[in-house]
């Protein structure tokens, strides 16, 4: 099967990384109004989707249960310190009227400054009897609709059981940061929180590291747009591995959602401690991640019921390698 060799066969051609763009950009440290800058892919992808109607399918939201003592203040202090330091959290996106080049893109993004930080997210506060009571108020807010071109960015939920039990919810939309960054931004808020509780000086991660996310759109655009040997290169490549792939029909199911939108479902399959470690060995021995293992299973089902030898699929690249300026940051870098 061409897409099992697909997961081992390297483009031969010289790949870009993100390391390698500048690491400023000249509109970032203008004061506010702030021009409009163009919105990286991943931004793009996700506004078109949010604005064809996917409702709160992209939402992302963390959650914190606390137990004990808890410092609402602190918290607060500690959301607003994280979205001070994250451009894709202080970021409103907006359709590009007039583009007049590819690498203007169709969409543009505009980071507030830090003095309007407070702006960027919302808090809400709410009283529960039950810990059960307190989750049916935070699954309303995962239904909660983003309008990508305002704010508020984040959304902060606090929700008091009782004097020794707090849960807290922060949700936010998939066009500010990929599922990467959502345990980042968890433990960076965390992070900062128990250090203004302990009335102690936050040391955020890689605090001398300039992450400039304005400077990575831009350059991701003129780097994709310039047509250059590169790009060309790796254009008739894909065009060669793919020439011939067709689309699958699915049989439909008659009890589907007729009514459009995003519903959908997942189906949870568990396999025994013994058969589990058994797949790890075996993925191991053949230098593959379990991603790799799980898509080609599914490509194995994929050609038995089509009857294909070469089965074509596609997969968002979260692009998190492990580089001192964006590792641990909130962004989104993913490649589709």
């Amino acid at each position: 099967m061409r897409s099992i060799v697909s997961f081992c066969q390297p483009c031969n051609t010289d790949v870009v990384y993100v390391d390698d763009f500048p690491q400023t950009h000249s509109s970032s440290p203008q004061p506010y109004p702030l021009s409009l800058d163009p919105a990286s892919y991943a931004q793009e992808q996700t506004f078109v989707l949010n604005a064809s109607g996917a409702g709160a399918a992209y939402n992302m939201p963390w959650i914190v249960d606390f137990k004990g003592k808890f410092n609402e203040d602190a918290m607060i202090r500690a959301l607003d310190l994280v979205v001070k330091r994250e451009q894709p959290l202080r970021t409103v996106l907006r359709l590009n009227p007039t583009p007049s080049m590819r690498s203007e893109g169709t969409v543009q993004q505009r980071v507030l400054p830090l003095v309007e930080s407070r702006n960027c997210w919302e808090l809400s506060i709410h009283e529960a009897f039950t810990y059960e009571e307190a989750i049916d108020i935070l699954e309303k807010e995962q239904d909660y609709i983003f309008d990508l071109t305002e704010t508020p960015i984040s959304r902060l939920h606090i929700v008091n059981i009782s004097p020794n039990r707090h849960v807290v919810m922060c949700n936010s939309h998939h066009a500010h940061h990929d599922t990467g960054s959502v345990v980042t931004y968890r433990r960076h808020v965390m992070d900062a929180y128990i250090a203004i509780s302990r009335d102690e000086k936050v040391d955020m991660p890689n605090k001398e590291a300039v992450f400039d996310y304005l400077a990575y759109a831009v350059w991701q655009r003129q780097t994709l747009t310039s047509r250059g040997a590169s790009y060309q290169s790796q254009l008739a490549y894909w065009k060669g591995e793919l020439d011939g792939a067709r689309a699958l029909t699915f049989p439909k199911d008659p009890t589907a959602n007729t009514h459009g939108g995003p519903s959908g479902g997942m189906v949870t399959l568990r396999l025994e401690p013994d058969i589990a470690n058994k797949w790890k060995q075996c993925l191991s021995s053949h230098g593959c991640t379990p991603f790799m293992g799980g898509m080609t299973l599914l490509h194995i089902i994929l050609s038995r019921w089509f009857n294909e030898k070469d089965i074509v699929s596609g997969a968002a690249i979260a692009n998190r390698d492990p580089h001192p300026s964006y590792s641990d940051r909130v962004r989104l870098c993913c490649l589709v």
